[in-house]
């Protein structure tokens, strides 16, 4: 196995802080990874930024996001393919979470360039992905979603006929807040940020929660129903996952700590071949918090998305708030 981590760019260089990425690798060797970039998350400096890699080499970050007439906070950007030539970027606009609306933008020359940003529909500001790519079928995209209040976190699934041109309501992920005497009660706020795979016409997903154990839920119908979420036998600092499906097989990569808001390092990648029944150590990514950081930098490695191509795993994730990490594993 061989694997090659790179840091996309220097620490302080173009922004202060950093989080969130998406990567996308594309048929000609580039690679593209998005994310969210500013002073700090939240604050209305932040924009969406796209790097690239080409022939091995990492280009300067662009500004490729910074929507709407007064300065806003953008948040939590997902790339991928969208209809035939299509790459299409969805991502949060809001001051805070529960006031998300999704913008989206559209490139024809391979990420080189985006179109101007679209807002969804009114009916459903905040639809489309929250963070991990949307599940693409042969007919539908199905987007893993989620509501976020003071008080309750809830995951649902949107869907595309458009190749995300439009996103919908598709159904609510059920999690058991009621029966106390059941293994998968809900003590906390709930579950969010679904990340998605399908196996022989059943869709799986995985949830983050507040409970400090990864959940687990499926639908046989196309996601129009779930199963109500029960306990995996892996921990979660209630922080964001990623799953990537390479054939049968899926690939697991999370901080596996048991302990709501816990520590976000080791970051470790897994792999199972029962869909997520059980899990088996495949590659550390992070094992240890960096020390000598600056004065209020936390150390923290997190928030990965990753992308199963050509018989290699490719991983971004977020490298101490102030970088982006990007892993590439050749698993053939």
């Amino acid at each position: 196995m061989k694997v090659n981590k790179e840091l996309v760019f220097e620490a302080g260089e173009h922004f202060a802080s950093c989080h969130a990425s998406t990567i996308l690798p594309l048929e000609n060797g580039d690679i593209l990874v998005a994310y969210f970039a500013g002073t700090k998350e939240k604050d209305p400096d932040v924009g969406i930024w796209l790097s690239r890699r080409v022939s091995g080499v990492w280009q300067k970050p662009v500004l490729i996001a910074k929507d709407g007439d007064i300065p806003t906070a953008h948040w939590n950007p997902v790339l991928f393919e969208g209809k035939k030539g299509e790459i299409r970027i969805c991502y949060k606009v809001g001051e805070t979470i529960p006031g998300w609306v999704t913008h989206t933008r559209v490139s024809l020359d391979l990420g080189k360039s985006f179109g101007d940003w679209e807002e969804y529909s009114k009916e459903h500001p905040a639809c489309g992905p929250v963070r991990s790519k949307p599940l693409i079928l042969s007919d539908r995209l199905i987007a893993p979603n989620s509501v976020e209040t003071q008080t309750a976190w809830r995951p649902f699934v949107d869907v595309s006929f458009d190749g995300g041109k439009t996103f919908s309501k598709l159904s609510d992920i059920p999690i058991n807040t009621n029966d106390k005497s059941k293994e998968n009660y809900f003590l906390g706020k709930g579950a969010i940020q679904p990340t998605l795979w399908e196996n022989d016409g059943v869709i799986y997903a995985l949830l983050r929660t507040t409970e400090g154990w990864i959940f687990k839920t499926e639908s046989r119908d196309m996601g129009k129903t779930w199963s109500e979420a029960k306990k995996t036998s892996m921990p979660n600092n209630n922080s964001g996952i990623e799953t990537v499906q390479a054939g049968k097989r899926v690939y697991l990569i999370c901080n596996p700590v048991s302990e709501n808001w816990g520590a976000r390092y080791p970051l470790n990648v897994y792999y199972s071949n029962d869909n997520c029944e059980t899990f088996h150590e495949f590659l550390c990514l992070e094992s240890e918090p960096t020390k000598g950081l600056p004065e209020g930098v936390k150390s923290e490695f997190s928030y990965p998305a990753g992308v199963y191509k050509n018989g290699r795993l490719y991983i971004s994730y977020t490298y101490n708030r102030r970088q982006i990490a990007v892993v590439e594993v050749e698993t053939e």
